[in-house]
């Protein structure tokens, strides 16, 4: 999975994790585990036509951790170091999933 994070914060300080270090802010390329499912259908009307459908779920699971720290030198009324002096961890979702449908018009000639 490629995973990159950028902002238009100028306040605060964004520090990756331990783990992504020698990774830019262009984003990396991490491993991942999942599995997709799904179905079709082919349904053919007179000599040459036929409608198609088809349905695929895909889940995928990251087996990286990615950690941002938003710290830095922003007032202390700002929302990310207001609880925690230290700064705020931001972390995403450890699963990515997605559904695709799609539809087709055949001709055979």
């Amino acid at each position: 999975m490629d995973q990159g994070f950028t902002t238009s914060n100028t306040v605060n300080t964004f520090v990756r994790s331990e783990d992504d270090d020698d990774e830019g802010d262009e984003g990396s390329s991490q491993g991942a585990w999942g599995y997709q499912a799904g179905g079709g259908l082919e349904v053919r009307f007179g000599m040459r036509w036929s409608v198609t459908g088809e349905y695929l779920f895909t889940s995928l699971e990251d087996r990286e951790d990615s950690t941002i720290r938003v710290q830095g030198p922003a007032p202390a009324t700002n929302p990310f170091i207001l609880v925690n002096p230290a700064g705020t961890d931001l972390r995403r979702s450890e699963k990515f999933e997605f559904q695709t449908v799609r539809v087709g018009l055949n001709y055979r000639f």
